[in-house]
This record gives structure tokens, sequence and C-alpha cells, in this order.
């Protein structure tokens, strides 16, 4: 019976000692986390704002390419014109 308290005492000591262990490992990874928190949090703000800017520049592309399809609409309007007063004069 002694042995049996003797363990289960050895046994209730390595139990404090594991929780013991445990607190001081969170408390010493604790600031990482908190500091990796923080990081994660701006990154995803940054990624946010990249998306944004991300659609305004494709919105200003599809500007571009409505506007490059007017300018090249009126180029083949011109040169119709062109080859047209060409044509007529000889």
């Amino acid at each position: 019976m002694n042995k049996i308290k003797i363990v289960a005492k050895n046994l209730f000591e390595n139990i404090k000692y594991i929780i013991k262990q445990k607190k001081s490992i969170k408390e010493l990874y604790n600031p990482i986390i908190q500091q990796k928190n923080e990081e994660n949090k701006k990154l995803k703000k940054n990624l946010k704002y990249l998306k944004e800017e991300n659609s305004k520049i494709q919105i200003e592309i599809k500007h571009l390419e409505t506007e490059n399809q007017n300018l090249e609409k009126k180029i083949s309007i011109l040169e119709n014109i062109l080859i047209n007063e060409c044509f007529y004069k000889n």
C-alpha cells in the first residue's frame, strides 16, 4: 500500500510539473502567436486592398479595350474614306 502512495504521489508531482511546463511553453509562445496574428491581419488587409486595386485596374483595362475598339473603328472609317477619295480622284 505504501508503494501505491509513493507511485500516486510521484504521478501527481509529474502531472503538476507537466502542467507547469505547459503554462511556461504557452507563456513563451504567446507573444510569438500574437505577433503572427498581427502580421496575418496586416497581410489580410493588404490582400483586400490589392484585390480592390486589381478590380479597379480590370475596369480600367475594359474601358481602354473599349476605347481601343472605338478608335480602331474610326481608323477603319478614315481608311475607307481615304481609299474612296483616292479611288474617285483617279
